[in-house]
């Protein structure tokens, strides 16, 4: 078994932002608002978070299309209709296959701004 650890910031936070075992990427959860930021609305979150999540993506080799797996956690149930439906389904229009599990929740660490938080799982390129 092949185990990949990736953590740019070397901090001793516990965690690392993705690891790949055998050739599947799983990153840990982002949310599109840092602790240090006020609250951005719905969609420049969201977007952030899957910007942050894909340039992980990149330091395997992988990209948007290797995306089979994507799980999202709302704040607001409102958020569900109004707004995360259409904005996942213009964001994921070219990769329109992922298989997703939405959640909500009551907040999301370390931000209580936050009202999106991504995980994705992909295949590494071969």
């Amino acid at each position: 078994m092949s185990i990949h650890y990736q953590n740019p910031n070397s901090s001793k936070r516990g965690f690392s932002n993705s690891v790949c075992v055998d050739g599947i990427i799983y990153t840990h959860g982002q949310v599109g608002v840092s602790s240090r930021e006020s609250a951005e609305n719905f969609v420049e979150q969201a977007n952030k978070a899957v910007d942050l999540l894909l340039a992980e993506l990149q330091e395997y080799g992988a990209g948007f299309k290797d995306i089979f797996k994507v799980n999202v956690y709302l704040t607001n149930k409102a958020n569900l209709l109004e707004e995360y439906l259409p904005w996942y389904q213009e964001r994921f229009e070219s990769n329109p296959n992922p298989i997703r599990t939405t959640t909500i929740v009551e907040a999301l660490s370390p931000n209580s701004h936050a009202c999106i938080k991504i995980e994705f799982v992909a295949k590494k390129p071969e």
